[in-house]
């Protein structure tokens, strides 16, 4: 199964060790799901990102699958 989440469009997810900056230092992130390929490959969007240059480098990554993610929910 390519989607076992069952990850859909609008859902927001949880990126650990989304980006590393200049001294080393890995961040996490939270994304929306734009959307979900056949293959079970996720496009992201990282609109929630401050930093315009941090969302550049994040857009311009691949492999993101969505049997690797759980939507986060949000009361």
């Amino acid at each position: 199964m390519n989607n076992p989440n069952k990850l859909k469009k609008g859902d927001r997810i949880w990126v650990e060790d989304a980006w590393e900056d200049e001294a080393g230092g890995r961040h996490d992130e939270t994304a929306i799901v734009k959307e979900v390929k056949k293959d079970g490959e996720i496009i992201l969007g990282w609109s929630l990102v401050s930093r315009i240059s941090v969302r550049r480098f994040l857009q311009q990554t691949d492999g993101y699958m969505a049997k690797d993610f759980k939507a986060e929910h949000y009361n």
